[in-house]
């Protein structure tokens, strides 16, 4: 009774998968049973298309639980982390600087003003944030400026207010614009790519050698 439904679906332009939802066998067995059934050139399509859907929905399904998982992590880890102290937010800074800043180097005696520059606008907002909280720093000091690629399609001034608004500067802040000479590629439309924002600190060469030694007090105190 089995291999004649069975057969029946399968004249039908069914595929193995609908089959085996109907008919209760061993996938091994259904292929045995069904290994003479030739198929119209129509029914082989359709059989294509579907399989194709199918393979569509099951990377699909798969790509919305990696996103459930990504946002189930994002609400534990902000819930981990909490509200960040005064304290907190002066050595995050740091760090953010010893990653990513353009450092006094040791015995050397060449002024190096506070240099930072960085495509994570996160990253860059909570450094501007350091600045003017952690090292009281005020906006008249701090010089802006946006690394970027040449393009004929990429709208420069979008890009400012772009970066203006995120960090939420009024209109009148000046951002200057350097640009990259390489070539600009298409891979970078699909990254969200806003340029390299770079923050400079106008005479800090003092405060550049004070966060030298606060990195160096960040190495003693983990050892």
């Amino acid at each position: 009774m089995y291999k004649k439904r069975a057969l029946n679906l399968r004249k039908l332009g069914k595929t193995y998968s609908e089959i085996l939802r109907e008919v209760p066998v061993a996938k091994s067995t259904l292929s045995l049973w069904l290994r003479q059934i030739g198929l119209s050139k129509q029914q082989k399509q359709n059989i294509s298309v579907k399989r194709l859907e199918a393979q569509r929905k099951g990377a699909n399904a798969v790509k919305q639980k990696r996103l459930r998982e990504v946002e189930e992590q994002r609400v534990l880890g902000v819930k981990d982390i909490g509200r960040i102290s005064e304290r907190e937010l002066f050595l995050i800074g740091i760090a953010i600087y010893w990653a990513e800043g353009a450092k006094q180097k040791e015995g050397v005696s060449v002024s190096q003003p506070v240099d930072f520059s960085n495509s994570d606008p996160n990253m860059v907002k909570i450094f501007i944030k350091w600045l003017k909280e952690s090292c009281h720093i005020n906006n008249e000091a701090i010089y802006y400026a946006l690394c970027i690629h040449r393009s004929k399609s990429l709208d420069i001034l979008k890009e400012i207010n772009w970066w203006k608004s995120f960090l939420g500067m009024e209109s009148n802040v000046i951002i200057k614009i350097k640009y990259k000479k390489d070539n600009f590629g298409t891979r970078r439309h699909f990254m969200n790519y806003h340029g390299q924002f770079i923050v400079k600190v106008r005479e800090s060469t003092k405060l550049n050698r004070r966060i030298s030694g606060w990195i160096a007090g960040i190495n003693c105190g983990v050892v």
